[in-house]
C-alpha cells in the first residue's frame, strides 16, 4: 500500500485526460481510486437506479488485462464498474472502496442514464492471504433511485506464492486403529497449520510443521476409529488455497465369523477347531480358513452358504474360506440322494425299467433321499424300442457288480448312483465273402466284429458269427491281395451278410 496520509486522491478513467479528485482521507491507507466513463446514453425523464455491476484485478504493468492470480508483492489494481440502469441521470454521486480493512472514497461525480463507468483502485501491493474487496455506489443514499437494493458488490481473492497445488502424503496409508501416521507435503505458505477428518474422530493426536514450504506431521489412529476410509485434510493458516488431502483407510485387526449348520446337529472344522452351530471365530483380513463340513449320522453335505467371506468351491464339503470382512459361513446336510438307472451291458442308458424300492415302484432313471438299509428288486427283462432285454446284474456307480440277481439289499450311506444292468438280446450273423470279380468264395478271410477279429472264413467262404448284440454293428473283411471291405448293419434278428471284396490291381 502506498504510504498513509491525509487525503486519497481517487478518480474515473475518462476517455479524456484523467481528472482526479481529492476525497477525505478516512482509515490509515492511500487508495487512488479512477473512474473513466464507457458508454453514455441520453436520459430521459425518470429515476436513475446505481449499481456495482462488475469487479476484477489487473496487473499494474499490464492495464486493462484481467488477471486471476496475484503473488505477494505484485503491484495491482483493484477495478470495477458502475452502471446507471435507470432512465435518469444521477449528479454528485459518491462511491465508497474497502479493501480488507482499508477505506476510500471517490466522487462526486456524475453518471447518465444507461452509462457504465469504470473506476480502479491502487497501484496496491499484494500480500499473502485471503483478501475481500467491497464497492457501495451512493453510500449515503444522496440519489434517489429506482432500487436502493443493488448499490454494494464484494470480490474475495487469494494472494499466494504457490507454483502448484499442495500435496499430502500418508505413509501408511491404511492400517488398523491405533496405527501412527505420519504426513508429510510440499509447496506450504504459512506457519500454522491444522490436520483434520472426514469422518471426524480418527485422530487421537496431532503435529504438524512447516519449514521452508515443506511439512511433516504424524497422528495416531483412535484405538475406538471404525473400519472406514477417512479423508485427512491439512490447512494452513494463509487460507483455504492452501489446503490439501489424503486418505486413510482404517482396517480392523481381526474379522469375526458366525458358523451355522442345517440341520444344527452337524458341525464344521475351521482350521481344525470344531465350531457348532452358532460359534464364532476371529480371523485377520486376507486369511484362508481351512473348512471341512460334517454331516450329522445319515445325512450328506449338500452346499455351503455365504455373507462377508467367500469359499473356493461352496459345492465341496472339505474347502477354503477366504476372510475379506465379518461374515457367516453356513454348512447345509441333507438326506443322501440315491439315483437309480438302467443301462445295457454296451454301456447305453435306457429309461422306463421298473424298479421296486421297499415294495413300491418306480420307473427308471429316478432319485430318493434315503438312508440306511434298503429293499432294491429288478424285473427279469425289459423291452426297450420293441426289443426284451435280460437283467444280468447290479452296479455301483464305479462299475462294481453288487449282485447278479434282481433282489438287492442295500445299505445307503451317501449320495450315490445304482444301475440295473440289462443284457440286449443276442443274434447270429453268417458273413460270406466273394470275390467281387468272379463271384467265387474266399476260404481263409478274416472277419472282424466292431473291430474284433471274430474268426476266418471256411473253406467255402463264410464264417458264423454268435452271440452279436441287437443294435448297430461295423463288420470288416481282411484277405491278402484284396482291399479290405466294411460294411455297418443293424441286427435285429439272425441274419446274413454277403460281402464282395475288390482284388487288388
Amino acid at each position: 500500500m502506498p504510504t498513509p496520509t491525509s487525503r486519497t486522491p481517487m478518480t474515473h478513467r475518462s476517455t479524456e485526460a484523467p481528472r482526479r479528485r481529492t476525497v477525505t482521507f478516512i482509515s490509515f491507507v492511500l487508495l487512488l481510486l479512477v473512474c473513466v466513463p464507457n458508454v453514455v446514453v441520453p436520459a430521459h425523464a425518470a429515476s436513475p437506479d446505481l449499481t456495482v455491476d462488475s469487479i476484477w484485478l489487473e496487473a499494474a504493468s499490464a492495464v486493462g488485462v484481467p488477471i486471476t492470480q496475484v503473488s505477494p508483492g505484485d503491484p495491482f489494481l483493484i477495478v470495477v464498474t458502475v452502471k446507471n440502469t435507470g432512465d435518469a441521470a444521477a449528479s454528485g454521486y459518491y462511491l465508497d472502496a474497502y479493501y480488507d480493512s482499508d477505506y476510500g472514497r471517490g466522487g462526486p461525480d456524475n453518471i447518465a442514464a444507461g452509462e457504465v463507468q469504470t473506476w480502479f483502485v491502487g497501484p496496491l501491493t499484494a500480500q499473502a492471504g485471503i483478501h475481500t474487496t467491497r464497492w457501495v455506489v451512493d453510500p449515503d443514499k444522496q440519489i434517489m433511485e429506482t432500487d436502493e437494493s443493488n448499490n454494494l458488490k464484494e470480490f474475495s481473492f487469494t494472494t499466494s506464492s504457490q507454483s502448484a497445488p499442495p500435496t499430502l502424503t500418508l505413509t501408511p496409508a491404511s492400517g488398523p486403529a491405533g496405527t501412527v501416521v505420519s504426513a508429510s507435503g510440499f509447496n506450504y505458505q504459512g506457519t500454522v497449520c491444522t490436520l483434520t477428518s472426514q469422518p471426524s474422530g480418527l485422530f487421537v493426536s496431532q503435529t504438524c510443521t512447516i519449514t521452508a514450504g515443506s511439512l511433516t506431521g504424524s497422528f495416531a489412529v483412535d484405538t475406538s476409529a471404525l473400519a472406514n476410509t477417512y479423508t485427512v485434510g491439512l490447512e494452513t493458516d494463509t487460507g483455504s488455497t492452501d489446503f490439501a488431502i489424503a486418505t486413510f483407510t482404517v482396517t480392523p485387526s481381526m474379522y469375526t465369523i458366525t458358523f451355522y449348520t442345517d440341520p444344527a446337529s452337524g458341525t464344521i472344522a475351521a482350521d481344525g477347531i470344531s465350531k457348532t452351530n452358532g460359534l464364532t471365530g476371529a480371523y485377520a483380513p486376507g486369511a484362508r480358513v481351512h473348512v471341512v463340513a460334517i454331516p450329522p449320522s445319515g445325512y450328506s453335505f449338500v452346499d455351503w452358504t455365504v455373507s462377508g467371506v467367500s469359499v473356493d468351491n461352496p459345492s465341496v464339503s472339505d474347502t477354503y474360506m477366504n476372510i475379506s470382512g465379518s461374515g457367516s459361513l453356513k454348512a447345509r446336510f441333507g438326506l443322501p440322494q440315491f439315483t437309480v438307472k438302467s443301462k445295457s451291458t454296451l454301456g447305453a442308458e435306457f429309461s422306463g425299467a421298473k424298479i421296486t424300492v421297499d415294495k413300491k415302484y418306480y420307473v427308471t432313471p429316478f432319485s430318493l433321499a434315503l438312508q440306511g438299509k434298503h429293499s432294491f428288486t429288478a424285473p427279469s427283462s425289459v423291452t426297450v424300442s420293441g426289443v426284451s432285454y435280460k437283467f444280468a446284474r447290479w452296479e455301483d456307480e464305479l462299475g462294481n457288480t453288487l449282485s447278479a440277481g434282481t433282489l438287492l439289499s442295500y445299505t445307503v450311506e451317501s449320495s450315490n448312483t445304482l444301475f440295473a444292468v440289462y443284457n440286449p438280446p443276442q443274434y447270429s450273423v453268417t458273413v460270406y465273402g466273394y470275390d467281387a470279380t468272379t463271384r467265387k468264395a474266399l476260404s481263409g478271410a478274416s472277419v472282424y466284429l466292431d473291430g474284433n477279429l471274430v474268426g476266418t472264413t471256411s473253406s467255402r467262404g463264410y464264417l458264423v458269427v454268435k452271440g452279436v448284440y441287437a443294435g448297430l454293428h461295423t463288420f470288416t473283411i481282411r484277405m491278402s491281395g484284396y482291399l479290405d471291405y466294411t460294411t455297418t448293419i443293424t441286427v435285429s434278428r439272425s441274419t446274413t451278410l454277403k460281402a464282395y471284396v475288390t482284388h487288388t490291381s
